[in-house]
């Protein structure tokens, strides 16, 4: 599962709603998890916030931002090469500054999704652990299975070649 706020893997930090008793579903919202102790409570915070807006209440303030893991570091590295291409075609003497607002969302738009694809890429490379005793690790160790199933019958061409051969 991912953590509620920053979408990283989450890491056992959750949420219980006390309202309801303990064999109660709803006590326990499954998608309301986090990766840390940080998150946890920035997640508080927005939803502590959101409750006293929507009683009509001042907000309390701002949620702190977290820091960057080294998957998204490297993600961020990643992208300067997206942002160097867009930055390319609108020209280097511009400075960022005088960019219109067709070109500063050119800009943005390379980098969050050269950003995007790089964290994906990321997550599908670690989304199942790796095999025990495979050289190399597999997006999916389960699927050359639709080939090895058992209790499927072989295709048809074998069969008609043990027609042709019984006398």
């Amino acid at each position: 599962m991912k953590c509620w706020i920053c979408k990283r893997q989450a890491r056992g930090f959750g949420h219980t709603d006390n309202r309801h008793g303990v064999g109660d579903p709803r006590r326990y919202p499954v998608d309301w998890v986090f990766c840390s102790r940080r998150c946890q409570e920035a997640f508080h915070t927005l939803y502590g916030n959101w409750l006293r807006v929507r009683d009509g209440r001042p907000p309390l303030g701002e949620v702190a931002m977290i820091d960057p893991s080294d998957v998204e570091l490297a993600a961020m590295r990643k992208c300067l090469k997206a942002f160097g291409a867009a930055a390319e075609g609108i020209g280097f003497d511009k400075p960022l500054g005088a960019y219109s607002e067709a070109e500063a969302i050119q800009v943005i738009d390379a980098i969050v999704t050269c950003y995007t694809d790089a964290m994906v890429e990321h997550h599908e490379a670690t989304k199942y652990p790796p095999v025990r005793g495979l050289k190399e690790p597999v997006s999916d160790p389960f699927a050359d299975l639709e080939d090895d199933l058992p209790w499927e019958e072989p295709t048809a061409a074998p069969k008609a070649a043990q027609k042709e051969a019984r006398p």
